[in-house]
């Protein structure tokens, strides 16, 4: 086996994403010689409810913070159904170089980008950076509260803005199902709370508690991270830099060690 060219040969690569976002990991995977299994735990779809309130006072907002790839497509979708411009003032604030990177497909380059990808390093920059505000804080359903209470608690107003929410696609159930029961060495990947939330359910829906000692978990992060060792799962893979590339690259890392060791014993 030629590590160097095909360092995910003969490992199935589980990609819990939407269809969407998962897109890119399984061809990355591919190119990698792994066998790219997309099943999605997660889809989303615009938030339920009134935007008008958001979409009218825009203009009156300093800053627009962005924590997705996500919420920089609903946002740009709302603006454009309802053909409300971008105000010329507004400053733009991202988290992570992939929200970073489709904000700019939108014409748009960010005026703060944190040094550190976490909600907590987030608040922590940013107060340090900017001096007070009216700001506007698009998010999903799950997203957690972290930025807006930190930034109100330095005195900044804050409108929040549930622009997306998350839901569980049904079909994934029997697909993940049949996969389990059938796969052979294999990485599954999280890349949200979310996904391991839906993954562990199906897990004990279909009492398929038996297969998780035969699988590898590789989290995107930390909070992920926390969330799988709730169910009692440590992840052997969460690199400190929260992309998937940094993940994909670490369990690369992790593969080519786990087959020297097996190779050591012939």
């Amino acid at each position: 086996m030629n590590l160097s060219q095909n360092p995910l040969k003969g490992w199935d690569i589980l990609i819990t994403r939407s269809a969407e976002q998962g897109r890119e990991l399984s061809e990355k995977v591919i190119s990698l010689g792994g066998k790219a299994i997309h099943i999605p735990m997660i889809e989303f779809r615009p938030a339920e409810g009134a935007q008008d309130n958001y979409l009218k006072k825009m203009a009156d907002y300093d800053w627009i913070i962005f924590t997705s790839a996500n919420t920089v497509r609903f946002f740009f979708k709302a603006l454009e159904k309802n053909n409300v411009p971008i105000p010329a003032t507004m400053k733009w604030a991202a988290v992570g170089d992939k929200t970073k990177k489709i904000l700019q497909k939108e014409g748009i380059e960010p005026d703060f980008v944190p040094n550190k990808f976490s909600a907590e390093d987030f608040v922590e920059e940013f107060i340090s950076a900017v001096k007070g505000g009216k700001i506007l804080f698009p998010h999903g359903n799950l997203a957690r509260s972290i930025i807006p209470e930190g930034l109100r608690n330095e005195g900044f107003t804050l409108d929040d803005w549930t622009i997306y929410e998350t839901f569980f696609p049904d079909e994934s159930r029997g697909k993940l199902k049949d996969w389990l029961q059938n796969c052979g060495k294999a990485v599954v990947t999280f890349t949200s709370p979310s996904t391991v939330r839906n993954f562990m359910e199906i897990i004990r829906l279909e009492g398929l508690d038996h297969v998780l000692p035969h699988l590898t978990a590789a989290c995107i992060g930390p909070v992920t991270a926390k969330e799988l060792k709730n169910f009692g799962v440590t992840p052997r893979i969460c690199p400190s830099v929260y992309t998937t590339e940094a993940m994909v690259n670490e369990m690369m890392e992790y593969i080519q060690k786990n087959e020297e060791e097996d190779q050591s014993w012939n």
